[in-house]
């Protein structure tokens, strides 16, 4: 009996570890259903921001390459309004509004007029509104004549393009409507077709109207009825797998249908099938782990049957019948238990099979797609790449036309005109320059199409691959293959931290202009996520690498701090306040730390000995050899610590003006350096011993880049290197300071000075405005050729 017991007891211990088990899986399964509800929830939300972003960019009216430009309905109505008006300040106000709507809806004439008008006197922005918008909305739609010429692979096509290029506005835009050429309609039938045969039902029903209808309503099809049809086919299509499939499917599903159209083509061909490969996954998962939970209860179920028999012969040795036809129906019951977990273990396993195989199948189902999905994106490489071509070289021309229109105006200004009239010599300029104009951008297309092999400006390359990371991330977003976190970390890193990078096109830019273009190209091809931390990470370490801080201190060099406590550099915190002096005003602080910088690598250090006065007993700082310290002899500059001299005299947090006892210069293979960024003042007191001496927190540049601070004026910030940094970070994505500077120096030096236009400077001083024409680019200067900005 005693054994019978033990062997009962033992098999309940089994029991209750298969419970155990059971309910672990359980809580597992929840944990997981959990994940996946907060992961559709963010993926619901993301979808919800694109899909407004969508909407906001159709009901803006944007202007497309290749289309007639539109205005949006209230911009029109801005336009109308203040073209109207007979009061002056109506005219300007509803002007000005219209003007600012069009500078990120425009094209490249319209968003160039729109400037002039917002940036010009309120005559300016009468004329534009009167006469001036309406030339550049037609040399807009000359440029898309002039893009389709450039991109058509149908011949006829460009040649009737071409023909109609120079012709009156009426007829170009009469063009645009119908993009006629002899056997357009032949040729609009086959394209129908193709696109009936690769379309769902509401495509096939829409091209087989357009068929059996006119010309008209082909082109009404191929130009937008394709795409409202595909939309509700693919909608349809998400909602049927929304309905039928698993949970990663039903997630993946809703986030599709609550994006932007672009989302629900990409779920269906890439999404989809991933999703339904995770599917097949956890269920494989699942049903590994019943199987081994069913063999779990197997086992007990088996002990609990031997238990029974045991008890069941101790029964019949104590001469109890009762109590062993007791045990002997237990172990009966037991071994069908047994026996039907045995079965339900064998049915999990082919299940896991199963779902294994469909996940198989599913992941070769998605690298096709994905495949596919690459030659798609292929093809859309070189369509951005010629749209960005043809948008430089309407740029160039709007360029030249924008030069003249600015020499009549000032030319007007200087014979004494007034406002009024001056604005109407810059239309009438514009419009005759645009106008001769045309004749030479129809030459230069003609030449283009003679010779396409004509390769793209790395400018115009990098444009164009800017455009296509962004959709990139995008199609991959809705396919859930990239999320929040994966950028969250590379965009916070160098400033642009959270959803904001995944949202707008800062990484985007980041890539496109600090990553080579082949590790680009290699990337968007594969059609595979996994590649773009890869990038995102390899443009933060480049672009670091090209603002690595030269000037900076020794580890251990202590830093003057609010209260006259001191605390080494590498020490010190963002928020921590330190001591900082104006040194023109003698004005001293505590201002706090806006940022710490580190540096390794061979350094040259410098050891700048102070001497003994009022302020201490003086002591050594070790500095980089660029870092600048001031230097009170004579009315005080700052100068860098290898052209500090025994003699000279710096300055101390108290106004003392201790002497420089000896300085000395060595290289220092991989040292560690420290620097800090300061608040308002951006200077801060380092101690030689113990004697406090003011430094700048000037790091950003050394070398080159250093020296070509020198062309900078400080009209935008204050100072000549914040000016610098803030249009070197806005305009000269991938350049170093040096190079970008130079660029601006270029187009100074080249133009002529009866070339230059006057502009009225942030600070009222007047300076110059210069256009370099075609591919040119653009610069502001003050009188004597200093940068105020430049841009290409």
């Amino acid at each position: 009996t005693a054994a019978a017991n033990e062997a009962t007891t033992a098999a309940n211990a089994a029991q209750t570890a298969a419970d155990q088990a059971a309910t672990v899986a359980d809580l597992a399964q929840k944990a997981d259903a959990e994940r996946l509800a907060e992961q559709q929830d963010e993926d619901v939300l993301a979808a919800e921001e694109a899909a407004k972003e969508h909407a906001a960019q159709v009901a803006q009216a944007v202007w497309e390459a290749g289309r007639i430009q539109q205005l949006d309905a209230e911009t029109r109505r801005l336009v109308q309004d203040a073209a109207a008006s007979t009061d002056p300040q109506i005219t300007a106000a509803k002007g000005r509004q219209a003007a600012v709507n069009l500078l990120t809806s425009g094209g490249t004439w319209v968003k160039d007029a729109a400037e002039m008008a917002v940036t010009g006197t309120d005559a300016d922005v009468a004329e534009f509104v009167r006469t001036g918008l309406d030339i550049a909305l037609e040399q807009d739609d000359r440029a898309s004549v002039a893009y389709i010429a450039e991109t058509s692979d149908k011949p006829a096509q460009r040649q009737a393009a071409l023909d109609v290029l120079d012709k009156p506005v009426g007829q170009v835009r009469e063009w645009l409507r119908t993009r006629a050429y002899p056997g357009k309609e032949d040729d609009d039938r086959i394209a129908v077709g193709k696109i009936m045969a690769e379309g769902g039902p509401g495509v096939k029903a829409a091209g087989s109207k357009a068929l059996d209808g006119t010309a008209a309503d082909l082109q009404e099809f191929l130009e937008s009825g394709q795409y409202t049809a595909r939309e509700d086919d693919d909608r349809v299509a998400v909602s049927e797998a929304l309905a039928s499939g698993g949970p990663e499917v039903r997630a993946a599903a809703q986030a599709a249908l609550t994006g932007p159209p672009a989302g629900l083509r990409s779920f269906l061909q890439v999404g989809l099938y991933r999703a339904r490969q995770r599917d097949a996954n956890a269920a494989s998962h699942l049903a590994e782990i019943n199987t081994l939970l069913l063999a779990a209860y197997k086992s007990a179920a088996l002990a609990h049957k031997d238990a029974a028999e045991a008890q069941r012969v101790a029964a019949e040795a104590r001469k109890d019948a009762a109590k062993a036809v007791e045990w002997a129906d237990k172990a009966k019951d037991s071994a069908k238990k047994a026996s039907d977990y045995a079965q339900q273990a064998d049915k999990s396993a082919d299940d896991a099979a199963a779902s294994a195989d469909r996940a198989a199948e599913s992941a070769r189902t998605a690298r096709n797609a994905a495949a596919s999905a690459q030659q798609d994106a292929r093809s859309a490489a070189h369509s951005a790449q010629q749209a960005e071509h043809s948008a430089a070289v309407a740029s160039g021309y709007s360029a030249q036309a924008s030069t003249a229109s600015y020499q009549a105006a000032a030319s007007a200004r200087a014979a004494g005109r007034d406002a009024a009239a001056a604005a109407k010599a810059s239309a009438e300029a514009m419009k005759a320059a645009a106008d001769k104009l045309v004749a030479e951008l129809k030459a230069q297309i003609q030449a283009e199409v003679k010779d396409p092999s004509k390769p793209l400006s790395d400018k115009e390359l990098r444009k164009a691959l800017e455009k296509r990371l962004f959709q990139f991330r995008r199609e991959h977003a809705f396919n859930g293959d990239i999320k929040a976190g994966d950028t969250i970390l590379v965009c916070g890193g160098d400033g642009a931290g959270g959803m904001g990078c995944i949202t707008t096109t800062y990484l985007d830019r980041l890539i496109a202009w600090y990553v080579g273009v082949d590790e680009i190209q290699k990337c968007l091809d594969k059609f595979d996520s996994s590649c773009m931390k890869d990038l995102a990470l390899h443009a933060l370490r480049y672009k670091f690498l090209k603002k690595s801080p030269c000037n900076s201190f020794a580890p251990g060099t202590r830093v003057l701090l609010a209260g006259r406590r001191t605390r080494a550099i590498e020490d010190i915190r963002v928020g921590d306040r330190v001591m900082a002096t104006d040194p023109e005003s003698g004005r001293t602080v505590a201002e706090p730390v806006e940022a710490t910088i580190t540096g390794q690598g061979r350094k040259v250090l410098v050891g700048v000995a102070v001497g003994r006065s009022a302020a201490g007993r003086g002591g050594t700082v070790v500095a980089t050899d660029k870092h600048p310290f001031w230097v009170t002899d004579g009315r005080g500059a700052w100068l860098d610590a290898d052209r500090l001299t025994p003699g000279m005299r710096l300055r101390t947090d108290t106004g003392d003006r201790p002497r420089i006892t000896a300085a000395s210069a060595w290289t220092a293979p991989g040292q560690r350096v420290y620097n800090l960024t300061v608040a308002e003042l951006h200077t801060y007191y380092v101690l030689a011993g113990d004697t406090a001496v003011l430094v700048h927190n000037a790091g950003k540049f050394c070398g080159k880049d250093a020296d070509a601070l020198q062309h900078w004026d400080p009209a935008t910030f204050g100072s000549a290197e914040e000016t610098a940094v803030y249009h070197l970070d806005k305009h000269g994505k991938g350049r170093t300071l040096a190079e970008y500077t130079k660029e601006a120096m270029d187009l100074w030096n080249k133009t002529k000075p009866g070339d230059r236009i006057e502009w009225k400077l942030r600070n009222g001083e007047m300076g110059w405005k210069i256009r370099g024409g075609l591919f040119g680019g653009e610069g502001i200067y003050t009188k004597d050729g200093k940068i105020v900005t430049w841009h290409d």
